[in-house]
């Protein structure tokens, strides 16, 4: 059963130097469960792809047709912000279950709140001394290396690196049907790169849209994959056909 599906999104840009095509008819089909890794040279799209499957684009873009449909739910993507995203068919399931964990991670955060404090939104029916307990164990888990310090601290006292741990593990707690991971591990270390990609692993029935440049991260994550290139989407391959080289060269075109 198909649970994601784009059709024929065509999405452009208001750019001073003038308008910009950024997706021209892109379409695609997940099932649920499947995880796919969505491929292609900067520039070509798949960011904003990411952003308008999950029911938003930024204010200088904008959506000419096609449709968004997640698990029977239509959308067609619209600018954050904008007044009547209050009738967002979206509202009840991004977040919750959908998760996104975007490129730039320190835009997810609220620079005016504290680590400790996002994280125990997770938590809400716990008391303060048992919440605090909680999101101790969270980050400890996440492979921070001073939870009672990264706790306190608001996010541009915290590296990129461990920012990302803790929004791929945040997204996780709440067991989305499908994530969206834009460039995940791009500040990770070998070793918190590898963690993190066991800790994604253990969720066998979460389906995984996975935006990255690197061939042994997609043959490690998914299934299949999609390759990007000048706003518009190849045909779904096999990883396992698939070398690292044909990848690489995949990317290139």
């Amino acid at each position: 059963m198909t649970f994601l599906k784009v059709e024929q999104l065509s999405i452009h840009a208001e750019k001073e130097e003038g308008d910009i095509r950024l997706l021209k008819s892109v379409s695609l089909e997940m099932e649920k469960g499947e995880r796919t890794a969505l491929m292609g040279h900067s520039g070509c799209g798949k960011t904003t792809l990411a952003n308008a499957i999950m029911g938003f684009l930024k204010a200088d873009t904008f959506c000419d047709y096609g449709t968004v449909t997640f698990d029977g739910i239509v959308n067609v993507p619209k600018q954050l912000g904008l007044d009547f995203l209050d009738n967002d068919p979206f509202e009840d399931i991004r977040g919750k279950r959908i998760a996104y964990v975007m490129q730039n991670v320190k835009d997810a955060f609220d620079p005016t709140e504290k680590i400790g404090t996002y994280i125990a939104e997770l938590f809400p029916e716990e008391g303060f001394f048992e919440r605090r307990k909680k999101v101790i164990s969270f980050l400890e888990k996440a492979g921070i290396s001073d939870p009672k310090k990264v706790s306190r601290s608001s996010p541009q006292e915290v590296s990129v690196g461990e920012l990302q741990k803790i929004m791929i593990m945040t997204a996780l707690a709440r067991n989305p049907e499908l994530v969206i991971l834009d460039e995940p591990f791009s500040a990770l270390d070998p070793l918190s790169k590898q963690q993190m990609i066991e800790e994604l692993q253990k969720h066998e029935s979460m389906g995984i849209l996975l935006i990255t440049h690197e061939p042994e991260t997609a043959k490690n994550l998914c299934t299949s994959c999609l390759f990007m290139a000048e706003g518009k989407v190849s045909e779904k391959r096999n990883t396992a056909d698939l070398s690292t080289q044909e990848m690489i060269s995949c990317m290139e075109v």
